[in-house]
C-alpha cells in the first residue's frame, strides 16, 4: 500500500538517535525488569504495562539498544495509520479515506510519537480498531 511507504520511513527514520531523559528512566526503571515482575506488579512511575511489556520483549529480541525500545511505539505507529485507513475507508469516501490518511501519514504529531518510547501509539491503534463499525451479523 502506497500509505504504508509513506509512513513506515517517516516513523523508522533514526530510531537510534540518542535517548531522552524519560526514555532513560523507563529503560532503567521499567524495560530491564523480568517479564513476571511487569506482568505482576502495579506500574510506578512508568504507567504504559502493554508497552513496558513489549518494550521488555524487544529488549530481549534485540539487545539493549535506543532502536529496540522504540520499535514498538514505530510498529503500532505504522499499523495505526493502516487501521486509520481501513476506519476512513469504512467512513469515507475512498478518496477522502486516502487523504485523510495521507494527513495522518506525514502529521508531525504522529510520527513524533511513534519514534518516542512511550504507549500513545499503542493507545491511537487500540482505539481505533474498537471503533471500527462491524458488519451487522456479527452485532450482539
Amino acid at each position: 500500500m502506497v500509505l504504508t511507504a509513506v509512513a513506515a520511513p517517516l516513523r523508522l527514520y533514526k530510531l537510534e538517535s540518542q535517548l531522552w531523559l524519560d526514555e532513560i528512566a523507563a529503560l532503567t526503571g521499567g524495560y530491564r525488569r523480568p517479564i513476571l515482575e511487569i506482568l505482576t506488579t502495579f506500574p510506578g512511575y512508568f504507567p504504559h504495562p502493554l508497552y513496558e511489556l513489549l518494550g521488555r520483549v524487544s529488549l530481549v529480541l534485540n539487545g539493549e539498544s535506543a532502536l529496540s525500545i522504540r520499535l514498538p511505539a514505530a510498529l503500532f505507529g505504522i499499523a495505526g495509520v493502516l487501521m486509520f485507513y481501513k476506519l476512513a475507508r469504512r467512513l469515507f469516501s475512498p478518496g477522502e479515506a486516502f487523504v485523510a490518511t495521507l494527513m495522518i501519514a506525514v502529521s508531525y504529531h504522529h510520527i513524533y510519537y511513534s519514534q518516542y518510547a512511550r504507549g500513545y501509539t499503542s493507545y491511537l491503534f487500540f482505539f481505533l480498531a474498537a471503533r471500527i463499525p462491524q458488519p451487522a451479523w456479527r452485532s450482539p
